[in-house]
């Protein structure tokens, strides 16, 4: 069984998307609304996405992870 070097469950997540050939491929900022459910109704909530899409792939973790899947 292949490691999955120890993300949480939804940073996998994140990965899974991030790295599939569905809308969400190569789009940090959308995959990480899908995965993180933000609450919407909040002023700033796309900038919050965006904050949070960057430094999850500035995430050293996040981006060998996503690197093996593609």
């Amino acid at each position: 069984m292949e490691k999955k070097e120890d993300l949480k469950l939804k940073q996998e997540k994140f990965c899974q998307l991030y790295s599939t050939d569905t809308e969400f491929f190569g789009n940090g900022v959308e995959t990480y609304l899908e995965v993180y459910d933000i609450d919407r109704s909040k002023p700033n909530w796309y900038k919050t996405a965006c904050v949070c899409a960057s430094k999850l792939l500035s995430n050293a973790k996040v981006i060998d992870r996503i690197s093996k899947l593609l």
